[in-house]
């Protein structure tokens, strides 16, 4: 019995992201992206289905969920959960959020009992400062370090943000300061990368039948 064969093809996730962020990778085109993931943040200069620029940063969405969880019991004695931290990071983000506070149920630290407590904007917005200034740093010496050819299509297309990270209230107005380029959240960061490869793959199988010619195709 004939076991069924497989081909399996490693790509670069910034080079994915890219794709699924919309940009045109075709004939040398590039773009810049930065994709914010649980565990990493990817931040990428990317032209022609490769990887021109890179950094990979240990900063990312989960170091930001416990960033707030330290800061809301070293403030105000309670303790809350990842997902509570989580739920505080996109209603609140790096602006402070619309109300300016959000609530939290916990555990009190001293009694060890449930409780209720109204979160500052700015408690959170201090505990995640550190993490954004990191990847807003990165992408500015990334942007310095870019080749001139690629200046033009990153300006015109803009730093695009995905992953769960990038849906950050304010984070992209952040970026945006510290680049000094446009910055814009993508459609549907959380599967941008998915369907980024989607599509490479795509059209690596749409490439390999033009290689094969109409008289080899069954």
């Amino acid at each position: 019995m004939r076991r069924p064969r497989y081909h399996v093809r490693l790509i670069d996730e910034p080079v994915a992201a890219a794709a699924g962020a919309g940009f045109d990778l075709t004939g040398g085109a590039g773009g810049f992206v930065v994709d914010i993931g649980g565990g990493t943040t990817e931040v990428a200069a990317v032209a022609g289905w490769r990887v021109v620029r890179a950094q990979s940063l240990r900063k990312a969405g989960n170091a930001m969920d416990e960033a707030i969880v330290q800061a809301v019991r070293a403030e105000l004695g309670l303790i809350i959960s990842q997902r509570a931290a989580r739920q505080l990071k996109m209603t609140l983000g790096v602006t402070g959020g619309a109300e300016g506070w959000a609530e939290a149920v916990g555990l009190d630290a001293a009694h060890r009992t449930p409780r209720t407590e109204y979160v500052p904007g700015g408690l959170v917005a201090t505990a995640l400062e550190p993490i954004v200034a990191t990847i807003a740093a990165s992408v500015h010496e990334l942007l310095s370090d870019i080749p001139a050819g690629l200046a033009e299509d990153v300006v015109r297309g803009k730093i695009r943000l995905a992953g769960g990270g990038a849906l950050l209230p304010g984070l992209a107005a952040r970026i945006e300061t510290a680049a000094g380029i446009g910055a814009v959240l993508v459609e549907d960061p959380l599967r941008c990368v998915v369907r980024g490869a989607a599509e490479m793959l795509e059209r690596s199988g749409k490439d390999k039948k033009k290689r094969a010619g109409p008289g080899l195709r069954q």
